[in-house]
């Protein structure tokens, strides 16, 4: 599947990609989306590249995408991310924050679920639930995954959120 990921936590963006690789997806990975007209989006390298007219199978995008210090210093935020890539043929768009004014406007948006990336990450590197989980059943899965973020500091998600915090750990010291 064409998986797109916009986040500019560049552990979470470089361990998501590995996992997501390894499981045989076509991922493009960019930092922040600079323009919804022409759909330009940021590379990690800073580069524009245009991904108007690529119909990704599932979007991942942060809810807040370059927050430094509480200020947004990006150009957009998650929900007009959101709404923008459901408009150029996204399938589905899963969105993540810690900021829950910014999970709802990223559902109101049209975001299958919205939820923090530890739940994410946890779900897709433990095999909890797939990309195509996601795609091709987006409400069973979006309920998943409300109940892995409610349940993952649970004794039975320990290993699994371990292997979530791993990934990003070896990407912090990389």
């Amino acid at each position: 599947m064409k998986v797109l990921i916009i986040n500019d936590f560049r552990p979470f963006g470089f361990g998501l990609k590995e996992v997501l690789k390894k499981q045989k997806h076509e991922v493009t990975w960019v930092i922040d989306l600079a323009e919804t007209e022409g759909m330009i989006a940021i590379t990690p390298g800073g580069e524009r590249m245009s991904i108007a007219g690529e119909k990704f199978d599932l979007a991942i995008v942060d809810g807040n995408i370059a927050m430094v210090n509480g200020k947004n210093i990006g150009t957009l935020e998650g929900p007009a991310i959101v709404a923008a890539l459901l408009k150029n043929g996204t399938t589905v768009c899963v969105g993540t924050s810690i900021i829950e004014a910014l999970k709802e406007d990223m559902l109101k948006a049209g975001a299958v679920c919205a939820l923090g990336h530890a739940a994410l990450l946890t779900a897709l590197v433990s095999s909890l639930l797939s990309v195509e989980d996601i795609v091709n059943k987006p409400l069973e899965s979006a309920q998943r995954l409300a109940s892995i973020e409610a349940n993952l500091l649970n004794e039975e998600l320990e290993p699994a959120r371990k292997k979530a915090d791993g990934v990003i750990m070896d990407h912090i010291a990389a």
